[in-house]
């Protein structure tokens, strides 16, 4: 298939040449009866498969017709790269129409006239032509591409036959010329008279060599009477010795001597920049091209005298942002009271990691690991606020991390009690209701509790409450004939516990029983749990009113 594609295009360059030569050379009428065939037995050959192609090899027929070559032949050229890859399934039998077609075509097309290949130094000057060891000599040449194609070669500048300087790659399209400027330091070289000259290199194909190579004048070196014994300064400026980076950083260097010549600056011996000019110089180093660790940047200098200057810079890079976790309080957690916070901060490079609540700092720390802060949430609003912890390593990488929490210090309100009936019988059941509401920012309420007795009760009764169109509610059964205490207890998501004032109730006592036997009967229990009453009594007296068994649930 590639012999394929090559004989294709070797017909269209056949073909563009024999157009070219049509204005001096007339194709007879014979010549066109001997293409023209072969040409449509070709676009038969692709019209199924290629209708484009095909189309393109109709526009070749009728131009040869005519008379008129260049514009079907151009269109083809220009055309055919974007269709050849697509041919064809048969390429055998294409093959062999193609080598006729050239055949043919040969027959009528004189030979090509082959291209000129020739390069030249046409210009060689140098000054001044006297100098002593470590001065410089400027030296242009001028070369020039004689030939009639676009040439690549190297130019070499001689000191008699030491090669001094070169230059590589240097292209030129046809006829075009181009002054070359050389800067030559006499310090590598021997004391003495010798030419200056310039070669440019041989290129393919040329045969006039002669002209590649230019003598100018004779260029002296002198012994040097200057005494030069020390590089003058040298200094790395930043990054300063011991420095953690990251990201981009500008290594800012200067370089200071009378017979300066080159300066490098290698980081872990890596030339990274080089100068050839004295004084203030910056190279951008993208660290993050590079491993975190240890680095070490060295600017060495070098004057014409070969004397050398040297400063070095231990730094570190770190482009890892450090670990930072808050492991409690739990996002979106209700708080009271006094709240420990736990937070963890790990970097290789340490250097603090600190707390804020609501964005104001409330503790530092300078060591790595995992903290403990108590945070007495009573000096805070009751709302939301956030607590952000952040960690910093030497290289000012950071890491941040937040939690939102809800500070609730402040109890359920809890309106008055209500029962019914307001004036029971015995063994009636009585209703008690009550509303209970928290603040805006309140954490809501978790349970209310009906508390009550009676003085032949050891103990209160608990009997939950539940929520009922606004109210809570709960029941007090088996009364009779007695005054009931009662109270209310609340408890919010957050803790805090809110209880009202006691209240009592007369539960009457049942029907037909004389009030006389009801105070005997009443008087001689009283004498029997008297002692258990007052122990209960005083229980609740010491706990400040609050119930030994009143926890949240």
């Amino acid at each position: 298939m590639k012999r394929l594609i090559l004989n294709l295009a070797i017909l269209l360059i056949v073909l563009t040449l024999t157009s070219s030569s049509i204005a001096v050379l007339p194709v007879t009428s014979q010549d066109k009866g001997k293409i023209i065939p072969k040409l449509e037995e070709l676009r038969g050959m692709v019209e199924g498969e290629h209708p484009s192609l095909a189309n393109k090899v109709n526009a070749v027929i009728h131009q040869i017709e005519a008379g008129a070559f260049n514009g079907a032949l151009n269109k083809l050229v220009n055309d055919v790269n974007k269709t050849i890859t697509a041919w064809v399934e048969n390429p055998a039998e294409l093959y062999k129409k193609l080598n006729e077609i050239v055949d043919l075509i040969k027959g009528i097309t004189p030979p090509p006239t082959p291209e000129v290949h020739d390069i030249a130094v046409t210009e060689v000057t140098a000054e001044p032509l006297e100098v002593q060891v470590g001065q410089s000599v400027f030296i242009d040449v001028e070369v020039e591409n004689q030939g009639d194609s676009t040439e690549t070669f190297d130019v070499t500048v001689y000191f008699g036959l030491t090669i001094i300087k070169a230059k590589t790659d240097v292209s030129l399209d046809e006829k075009e010329k181009v002054m070359l400027s050389f800067e030559w330091v006499t310090r590598d070289v021997d004391v003495g008279t010798a030419k200056i000259s310039a070669a440019a290199s041989t290129v393919p194909s040329e045969t006039d060599i002669s002209d590649n190579t230019l003598e100018d004048g004779s260029v002296t070196v002198q012994p040097s009477t200057e005494k030069d014994v020390i590089f003058e300064t040298v200094r790395i400026n930043s990054p300063t010795p011991g420095s953690y980076l990251r990201g981009v950083v500008e290594i800012k260097v200067f370089t200071q001597d009378k017979n300066f010549e080159q300066a490098n600056l290698t980081i872990n011996d890596q030339l990274r920049d080089s100068w050839s000019s004295a004084g203030e110089h910056t190279y951008t180093w993208t660290t993050t091209y590079d491993t975190d660790g240890v680095y070490t940047i060295k600017l060495k200098a070098v004057d014409t005298f070969n004397n050398t200057g040297e400063r070095t810079v231990s730094v570190t890079v770190d482009n890892t942002t450090p670990e930072a976790s808050i492991d409690a309080p739990p996002e979106g957690r209700f708080l009271r009271l006094w709240v420990l916070i736990k937070v963890r901060g790990n970097d290789a490079n340490f250097e603090r990691m600190g707390v804020r609540i609501d964005g104001e700092s409330v503790k530092n720390w300078t060591a790595g690991g995992s903290e403990i802060l108590e945070w007495d949430t009573q000096n805070y609003d009751d709302s939301v606020h956030r607590i952000t912890l952040t960690v910093t390593d030497k290289a000012r990488n950071s890491r941040e991390v937040l939690r939102t929490v809800t500070v609730d210090n402040t109890p359920p309100n809890i309106g008055t009690p209500t029962w019914s009936p307001k004036e029971p019988t015995a063994n009636e059941e009585i209703t008690i209701n009550v509303t209970v509401t928290e603040p805006s920012y309140g954490s809501g309420v978790k349970n209310v509790t009906l508390w009550y007795w009676n003085t032949t009760m050891d103990e209160g009764i608990a009997v939950p409450m539940t929520f009922k169109n606004g109210n809570w509610t709960a029941t007090i059964t088996n009364q009779s004939g007695t005054d009931v205490t009662f109270l209310i207890e609340a408890f919010d998501n957050a803790g805090n516990r809110a209880e009202t004032e006691e209240l009592e109730l007369t539960v009457a006592g049942p029907a037909g029983v004389p009030l006389a036997w009801i105070l005997a009967a009443i008087a001689a229990i009283g004498a029997g749990t008297g002692g258990g009453i007052y122990y209960w009594r005083r229980r609740r007296k010491k706990s400040g009113g609050k119930l030994a068994s009143s926890t949240p649930t």
